[in-house]
């Protein structure tokens, strides 16, 4: 029989088990199915899900190079990346992408204005 815990950093106690799994990032003690902790995010080994968005953080930034706003999943799923430097990272790429944008049509709309100015 499993014993709801009263604070978040008690250990949860199951009737003829040893002691509970604490994560190897911050030490809390973890529910024998988490993939994740709830506490930090890293994962725990449990499951096989985590491992596709834990990628070294050279591929995600490479990502965000090559895909830009496409490759922010990445970021955001992420398990070693805290909450701060997702939001970061998820303003900088949107803002970047804006301004380029915006740079692209004032680009089309000086070549459309020069090929104005020349065929009159």
């Amino acid at each position: 029989m499993i014993d709801a815990p009263t604070k978040h950093n008690e250990p949860v106690a199951v009737a003829g088990s040893q002691a509970p799994t604490r994560c190897p990032r911050c030490g809390v003690p973890l529910a024998t199915a988490a993939v994740l902790c709830d506490n930090c995010g890293q994962p725990t080994g449990a499951g096989g899900s985590a491992g596709q968005w834990d990628r070294p953080i050279w591929f995600v930034a490479g990502m965000l190079v090559c895909l830009g706003p496409l490759a922010l999943p990445w970021v955001w799923f992420h398990p070693r990346c805290s909450r701060s430097i997702k939001g970061l990272v998820t303003v900088g790429v949107l803002l970047l992408t804006v301004g380029l944008c915006a740079l692209l049509v004032l680009t089309i709309w000086f070549l459309l204005h020069q090929i104005q100015q020349l065929t009159t």
